[in-house]
Formats: structure tokens, sequence, C-alpha cells
């Protein structure tokens, strides 16, 4: 369950804190925008060496003295390693970095866990990230990588699917960018609330 305490407590006082500068400002709305890097521990798989992910964070609270709207983006550094290049390669598979996101709204504090989102986010890539890994690391994640293959589009479908179950009445958002390594190009894949699939 990903509605804990400490989600609430870490956003408790925004509504009361949007609330007082609506009143000094004697202003009908008022707002702020929070944008920070959030640490997650880790340990490489095989070496056990600790280290902390960096996951990016924005927080948007606006409303007036009498209501507030939360809006939290989470975005997760992944790998995605490509099933079509997997298939026609002889040895190896062509793979990339990507960063997967969530985008939720809320009417009030109750903002889910956003570590415990971050957690989420990552299974619906190839392969989660580390900040430290030795040679005997590197070997278990990018084989995990080739052995759970990914389109942009898988991820950012089987996201969308789990939000859907998770949140059938809220407002939100999923995508998913992938910076190429072989193409001069990235990949951009987005689906939200309101779209019946990916888009």
């Amino acid at each position: 369950d990903i509605w804990v305490p400490r989600a609430r407590a870490a956003t408790a006082e925004l509504p009361a804190w949007v609330a007082m500068l609506a009143k000094e400002l004697d202003s009908a709305h008022a707002g702020c925008e929070l944008d920070f890097a959030m640490f997650i521990e880790r340990f490489a798989p095989v070496t056990k060496q600790r280290s902390w992910l960096d996951i990016t964070v924005k927080i948007i609270a606006s409303g007036s003295q009498h209501d507030c709207r939360l809006q939290a983006k989470v975005t997760v550094p992944v790998t995605m390693l490509c099933p079509c290049s997997k298939e026609i390669s002889a040895r190896g598979a062509h793979s990339q970095r990507g960063e997967l996101s969530i985008a939720l709204e809320r009417q009030d504090a109750d903002l889910p866990c956003l570590r415990e989102i971050a957690l989420r986010v990552e299974k619906h890539s190839s392969s989660q990230l580390y900040a430290l890994l030795k040679r005997p690391d590197e070997k278990v994640v990018t084989e995990k990588a080739y052995d759970n293959p990914r389109f942009a589009e898988d991820a950012v479908r089987s996201l969308a699917e789990e939000m859907r179950n998770l949140y059938p009445n809220e407002k939100w958002d999923v995508g998913v960018v992938n910076f190429e390594s072989i193409h001069n190009h990235n990949v951009f894949v987005h689906t939200d609330s309101t779209s019946p699939g990916t888009s």
C-alpha cells in the first residue's frame, strides 16, 4: 500500500501554506512549485556496494484560502533494451538510458509516498539503475536488461495499466523518454488518464 503516513506528513503543510499566502496577498489564488532531487538508497546486486540514486521530483500546490490542489511528478532514470534489436542481432542488443515519469493530481494533501511511486515506476523498465557498480554488478544488470527487453511503448502501456488500477478516479499521466545511443534522435511516449491507450 503506497498510501503511507509519511507521504501525508510531507505534504500536509502545503494547503495551509497556500491558504496563508492567499490571505497575506489578498489574492483569490496562490501557489508554489517545488523542484528537488529525492535520493533512494540502493545496493549493488553482487558486491552490495551502497549508493544513492537521485530521482527528480516536482510538486505544485495551488488554490485559495479554502481549497488546494496538489500535483506531483516523479521522474526515474532507468535502463531500456530494444526487443527488435535483440531479435535481429547475432551479438548483443541496442540499449539506452531512459526516464520514466508519473504525474498525479489530487484535490487534498494525500499524495502517495513518492519513494514507493518511484520503485513502482522502475519495475516497468528493462532494468533499474544504480549510482555505483563494480564489474560483477555490471554483468548482472546488463544481463537482466537483456532478459527483459521493453519498447518505450511497452513501458508506458504497462505503467498506465497499473495507474488505471491504482487510481481509477484520479487525474494522472505517464511518459518515457529514451536517450537513444545509436540514433540521432530520442524516443518520447506519453499517455494519461483520459486516453484509452498509448498515444
